[in-house]
C-alpha cells in the first residue's frame, strides 16, 4: 500500500495535522479516521457526543499555496471523481453530510466543503471532467475522471498564531 511508503506516511501525518487545524476551530467534533492499513471509502467520520455528524475525504496538497488555488486554479480544486461517488455513498447510507477538507500543507490551511448533504445530494459546484492527473502519493500520471469542485461556500481556516 502507499500509506507504507515515506511520502505515504508524511501524508498521514499532515492528515493528523488537518484534523487538528478543524477540531482546534471545531471542538466539538472529534475526527475518527477509518483504519489505515486498508482501503476504506472516507478518510474519518467527525463525532459529536456519541453521534456521527459527517464523513470526510481529506486531501494534502504540497504544490500548491492559497493564492495559486484562487488564481491558477480559478478557485477550484481537483479530486478523483470516484473519491466524491464513494463519499457520497457513504453520506446516504448513514444520514449525514459528505465533506472534503483539502490541506495546504506549505501554509497551514485547511479549506473545509460540504459536498454532500444528509440525504447524499451534491450541494456544491462541480465539474466531471477527464484529466491527467497523479497515479499516488509517491507519483506517477494516470488519466482519470476527476472533479473540480468550485471554492464557493467553503471554509477557510488558518491556525491561530498563540
Amino acid at each position: 500500500m502507499d500509506i507504507n511508503t515515506p511520502k505515504g506516511r508524511q501524508t498521514l501525518e499532515d492528515e493528523k495535522r488537518a484534523a487538528q487545524l478543524f477540531s482546534t476551530s471545531y471542538p466539538q467534533f472529534r475526527y475518527c479516521e477509518t483504519p489505515k492499513d486498508q482501503p476504506a471509502n472516507v478518510d474519518a467520520v467527525l463525532v459529536d457526543g456519541d453521534q456521527i455528524r459527517a464523513v470526510v475525504e481529506t486531501k494534502c496538497r504540497y504544490d500548491m499555496t492559497f493564492v495559486q488555488l484562487l488564481i491558477e486554479r480559478e478557485a477550484q480544486y481537483l479530486i478523483s471523481f470516484h473519491k466524491i461517488l464513494r463519499g457520497k455513498v457513504v453520506s446516504e447510507h448513514l444520514g449525514v453530510p459528505f465533506l472534503i477538507f483539502v490541506y495546504l500543507v506549505p501554509q497551514d490551511i485547511l479549506i473545509v466543503h460540504k459536498i454532500t448533504d444528509e440525504t447524499g445530494e451534491i450541494v456544491c459546484k462541480m465539474q466531471v471532467t477527464e484529466r491527467l492527473t497523479q497515479r499516488t502519493v509517491n507519483g506517477g500520471t494516470i488519466r482519470k475522471t476527476v472533479a473540480l469542485i468550485d471554492l464557493e461556500n467553503a471554509k477557510v481556516l488558518r491556525r491561530t498564531k498563540t
